[in-house]
């Protein structure tokens, strides 16, 4: 039919959640290799020679293994943890928030 239009429905907003991940660094003892990985999300390897370039790169790892599973994600952040209280004694550490729909 020429010249019909479809009526297009609104989309309705997605319901939304965060998930925070907590992140450890590992760092070879002969290369100074880092290794970003995490009890939280299962497969999460990152390696790096830098924590700044740890920091760029575990949004996008993380957002590739939560697609994998089937989540829609909307957005990750990554940012180095200050909550230890050892301070600059602890070993590095990343906290990284995704943003999800909850389905």
């Amino acid at each position: 039919m020429l010249g019909a239009h479809r009526a297009v429905e609104p989309r309705k907003p997605v319901a939304r959640k965060t998930v925070e991940i907590r992140i450890r660094v590992l760092k070879h003892q002969d290369t100074g290799l880092l290794m970003a990985v995490s009890d939280d999300l299962k497969g999460l390897l990152v390696p790096a020679r830098t924590e700044k370039e740890l920091e760029q790169k575990i949004p996008a790892a993380i957002t590739e293994i939560l697609e994998a599973q089937g989540k829609q994600v909307f957005n990750v952040t990554a940012a180095p943890d200050t909550s230890n209280e050892l301070g600059e004694f602890a070993p590095p550490a990343f906290i990284a928030s995704a943003c999800l729909a909850n389905v």
